[in-house]
């Protein structure tokens, strides 16, 4: 039994639309994996089924509110950041078409937001997801192959956004929050030796065991805290030996002392980005097409914010730091849900995954609940109810 806050009840929530909403949600996630997973030909399809279910999802969440208004104020906002996104792309030679995210990302988003889930079965692409790139490795030796035309580095970020989404479902609806989605994140992370993708999901798998420590009462954690601590001590000095000489023999360890999280390639196309600045690309935008490191690297700036400078100019400096704030709120609110955001922040800063992505409804949906959290903590108490989501 899980308690949901009234702003997503409209109508009353039955099992049967708690099941509906975790099948559209298990879609959503099944088509993006594959689209990461295909080639060019595949992914023209299923981009297209990406935006038709996430158009679907809002149309279906309105159609069981009370009405479909708008608040005037919210349709300008919106109305406005897109017509001044499509002006600055079309201006600057780089439109898109991921523009369409635009609309696919605040869709999903809101379905979310708005809707109860089943926590068992929106676990299960997680699940799925993981099952292959362990048999991929398992028959491969490596899972350099698991993606046809994307880096082996889309292993931890479609494992990351997922965990993110399903740990903020979970912790939301008031059950406890799963621990190994994180672990099998962080499991496949080493197995795919990405620096940024071991810090990350090993983050998530912190975040998720300070959450239920902090959940226990005083004593416990006293005791827990000790035994835990004097366990890690005794089994390193007993073992120090070993374990000195399997770091020396790991590979992906000598990589981070050597080049830290950021790699040579990713420090030349940021320099290249940063040296093109001028009044014009500030307002802009730069448009990195035909820069021949750019294109050196596949077009790729394997970094989320240069793509979102690129695509929406000046409009950088107004989503930036919005997030930020975003981010402290939920410091301040929700250290759990703080450190998923933050966690997804921090692994867009090293390869493209955000911003005019599939994924972008995860920035909207933290974004769009951190401004919302009181409000949501206020309906909570004066419309406390109970429903059977799992």
């Amino acid at each position: 039994m899980t308690e949901i806050s009234a702003h997503i009840r409209s109508k009353p929530i039955t099992s049967t639309r708690v099941r509906v909403n975790s099948i559209i949600l298990c879609a959503y996630l099944v088509v993006a994996f594959l689209y990461y997973l295909g080639n060019d030909i595949m992914r023209l399809p299923l981009f297209g089924l990406v935006i038709s279910l996430s158009v679907f999802s809002f149309i279906y969440t309105k159609s069981k509110e009370t009405s479909f208004s708008f608040k005037l104020s919210n349709i300008l906002i919106y109305g406005c950041i897109f017509c001044f996104t499509l002006l600055i792309q079309f201006i600057n030679s780089t439109l898109s078409v991921f523009l369409a995210m635009l609309i696919a990302g605040p869709s999903l988003a809101y379905f979310i937001f708005k809707n109860a889930f089943n926590t068992k079965l929106i676990k299960i692409p997680v699940l799925l997801f993981s099952l292959y790139f362990i048999f991929t490795y398992l028959l491969r030796g490596s899972l350099e192959v698991a993606f046809i035309q994307m880096s082996v580095n889309y292993v931890s970020v479609v494992m990351i956004m997922n965990i993110a989404l399903v740990s903020f479902i979970e912790k939301r609806q008031g059950v406890s929050v799963s621990i190994w989605p994180a672990l099998v994140g962080f499991f496949l992370a080493l197995l795919a030796q990405g620096r940024a993708g071991i810090l990350v999901t090993l983050f998530l798998v912190l975040n998720v065991l300070f959450m239920h420590w902090r959940g226990l009462k005083s004593s416990i954690k006293l005791i827990s805290a000790v035994i835990f601590i004097s366990g890690l001590v005794i089994f390193i000095l007993s073992q120090i030996d070993t374990i000195l000489l399997v770091i020396e023999n790991i590979e992906f360890l000598e990589r981070f002392s050597k080049k830290g999280v950021d790699s040579p390639s990713r420090d030349i196309l940021k320099r290249e980005y940063f040296s093109h600045m001028n009044t014009e690309n500030i307002i802009l935008g730069y448009n990195y097409q035909n820069n021949h490191w750019f294109k050196h690297y596949g077009g790729n700036p394997h970094n989320s914010y240069i793509r979102l400078h690129h695509y929406f100019g000046f409009f950088f400096f107004l989503i930036v730091p919005l997030i930020i704030i975003a981010l402290v709120r939920l410091l301040f609110r929700n250290v759990f849900i703080c450190g998923l955001f933050f966690a997804v922040l921090l692994r867009a800063y090293t390869d493209t995954v955000l911003f005019l992505t599939l994924y972008d409804f995860m920035v909207i949906l933290l974004f769009y609940y951190s401004f919302n959290y009181m409000k949501i903590e206020k309906e909570k108490k004066l419309y406390p109810s109970k429903v059977d989501a799992n």
